[in-house]
């Protein structure tokens, strides 16, 4: 093996045993925000996954996670004005599915789902969504540029391109962030939720056991 491709696997586990360590339910959302580049560099950039295939395993990585399938099934996803997955633990509350419709709680409260897990392949896992906002999709691959590339994981940028739909997600998720109060806001927590059940995936165990 090439000292770059070691390197690049070594730094992955790093990546993962600093997620285990303090991505836990005592983190401060604040530092989920921060810390969010390593989400980027593992699942946006693919890091994660090309150290998987360098270390010689040939089948693909497996976590559990609450997907939107079934409220989908029941709601028609232009009625929804905000879903999104969850998942995290956090100060002993469990974070996960929640949903606001426009017509089936006009009062604005909020659904509570039953929650279910599903175990999926990190490519599904990736692109499908966690979040949906108005009726459009959010993936977790656009979740993790929004918080890295945008609020101040690597860069803080207020510009948004409205012609662009990359940008307009961003637009939709901008009108959920809570800037002043940052542990009012779901986007941290989604982002949290990916964080934990990544290293809770047993594949990602098995990964982070190795000697670097």
């Amino acid at each position: 093996m090439k000292k770059e491709e070691e390197y690049l696997i070594k730094t992955v586990v790093e990546q993962l045993r600093t997620l285990r360590g303090e991505w836990n339910q005592q983190v401060e959302l604040t530092s989920v925000i921060r810390n969010s580049n390593i989400l980027r560099m593992l699942l946006v950039e693919g890091n994660l996954e090309k150290a998987w295939w360098l270390c010689g395993y040939t089948f693909p990585i497996r976590l559990r996670a609450f997907t939107l399938a079934n409220m989908l099934n029941e709601i028609g996803r232009e009625k929804i004005l905000v879903a999104f997955t969850g998942g995290a633990l956090h100060r002993g509350a469990r974070f996960a599915l929640g949903l606001l419709t426009l017509a089936e709680n006009q009062d604005g409260k909020i659904k509570e789902e039953k929650p279910r897990k599903e175990e999926l392949i990190l490519d599904n896992y990736l692109k499908s969504p966690c979040m949906i906002i108005q009726g459009t999709d959010i993936n977790r691959v656009e979740l993790i540029k929004y918080v890295a590339n945008k609020l101040g994981g690597t860069h803080i940028d207020f510009r948004r391109k409205a012609n662009k739909p990359l940008e307009q997600k961003f637009m939709l998720l901008d009108g959920l962030h809570n800037y002043e109060q940052v542990d009012k806001n779901i986007i941290p927590y989604q982002l949290l939720s990916i964080g934990q059940e990544l290293v809770a995936s047993r594949h990602i165990q098995r990964l982070m056991k190795r000697n670097v």
